[in-house]
């Protein structure tokens, strides 16, 4: 499971809890649920544009590919 795999699944199970602590009448437990489901969503997204911006870096561009004295 990569990084963004693992804070997806943390917000789904933030999610569920967030489901159950509605069915149980437990309002306060489903709003704080809610929010660290929604901040595991968050940082899914920064961790997935890191991880891409770190492979656009490791990433050679077709001129260094080719040698830059070629046209």
């Amino acid at each position: 499971m990569n990084t963004t795999e693992h804070y997806i699944q943390a917000a789904e199970n933030h999610l569920a809890e967030a489901e159950n602590a509605n069915r149980a009448g437990m309002h306060q437990d489903m709003e704080d649920h809610l929010a660290l489901a929604e901040a595991y969503v968050g940082i899914g997204h920064l961790a997935a544009e890191v991880q891409d911006q770190q492979a656009g870096e490791d990433a050679l561009s077709f001129e260094e590919l080719m040698g830059e004295g070629h046209a």
